[in-house]
């Protein structure tokens, strides 16, 4: 029996077949801009990602954006994943919006900024520094 991903995050029957354009623009915009950059696909729930590092710094210091929809919205937002830490210890994870899927430029703009700095001002080693935007 399969999954059928209606029933597992009913959200996504209204996703829009061009989020894959999305995705390949932002990459475009950070390959621009001198990053590496590169989109996936996720099967279940039906998504895509992007990730991009700096080519000097490495896949050390990167940063993913998912394409999900906002909780309790039929609107799809690039999604910052997130993590808190106290005293090293895990104290959860979650996806935060950060801007509209169609907002590639603005999205590409604070990428650049946060993976060009996030060596600079990383609290551990291999980590990205919590962002708010």
């Amino acid at each position: 029996m399969g999954v059928d991903e209606r029933r597992v995050i009913p959200q996504l029957r209204f996703v829009p077949h061009d989020r894959f354009e999305y995705a390949r623009d932002l990459v475009d915009h950070l390959s621009d801009a001198g990053l590496r950059a590169f989109s996936s696909w996720e099967c279940v729930p039906a998504t895509v990602s992007v990730t991009t590092h700096s080519l000097e710094a490495g896949p050390r210091w990167s940063q993913t954006l998912w394409c999900l929809p906002w909780p309790g919205r039929e609107v799809l937002y690039w999604q910052w994943p997130r993590v808190a830490y106290r005293d090293g210890v895990l104290l959860g994870r979650w996806f935060e919006p950060f801007c509209p899927l169609a907002a590639t430029a603005h999205a590409a703009a604070h990428l650049i900024v946060v993976v060009g700095s996030a060596h600079d001002v990383s609290d551990e080693p291999g980590r990205l520094p919590l962002q708010h935007s």
